[in-house]
């Protein structure tokens, strides 16, 4: 349900319920058995999916934000992960054994994502181990320094996309008990707009203060 199409019936159900307790009102619908305690149980009802309503929010921004986080740390790692990958290659051109300790040959930058952290990551680590070729390496300014804090990146990435996953997973969870305290709420709403339809047939005024529609 979009957010402002549920704000608008959230706030209907307010309308219902506490004009229901005006002082003109009350006196009709008691007639018909809504009374005050019948009438607060429908206020909780409303403030429980308030509150829900807020906390679904929340978890939607924090979601928001935790992708944010995570695309901007992947555009970090992808283009250094790049760029070194290209100088790497460049470099160790000659040596086809570094090559294949390496695994030159099998790096493609179309991967699940999963799969390109984690060769990433083993890409780095296992330049970090040939020393020889960082010596080498080190004439392209691209230091074992250089490449540890991109190894570090990576797995602040993997802990970033985890994050970003959970959130996504509360914000459902939310959005799925929000709606399920609505549906309570929009049912007894139904049934209090009934008996008031039927206890203020003669009242279009009142009816109007509830928010019901009233033919002309």
């Amino acid at each position: 349900m979009k957010s402002k199409a549920f704000s608008q019936k959230l706030e209907n159900c307010r309308v219902l319920i506490y004009n229901s307790s005006n002082a003109d009102i009350l006196p009709y619908l008691t007639e018909i058995g809504v009374n005050e305690e019948y009438l607060t149980r429908g206020k909780t009802m409303y403030q429980e999916v308030a509150e829900l309503s807020v906390n679904q929010r929340k978890e939607y921004q924090e979601q928001s934000l935790a992708y944010d986080d995570y695309f901007e740390s992947k555009e970090l790692c992808g283009t250094a992960y790049k760029r070194i990958l290209s100088i790497v290659k460049l470099m160790a051109r000659d040596d086809e054994n570094l090559q294949n300790r390496l695994s030159l040959g099998n790096r493609s930058e179309y991967q699940r994502v999963t799969d390109w952290i984690s060769n990433s990551y083993q890409f780095y680590d296992a330049l970090l181990a040939e020393t020889d070729f960082l010596t080498k390496l080190e004439t392209t300014k691209i230091t074992s320094e250089t490449l540890a804090a991109e190894k570090e990146a990576i797995l602040n990435l993997k802990a970033l996309r985890n994050k970003a996953i959970s959130e996504k997973g509360q914000a459902q969870e939310a959005t799925l008990i929000r709606n399920e305290k609505m549906e309570e709420l929009e049912d007894y709403c139904y049934e209090l707009k009934g008996l008031a339809k039927i206890a203020l047939e003669d009242k279009p005024q009142y009816l109007e203060s509830l928010g019901i529609l009233v033919r002309s």
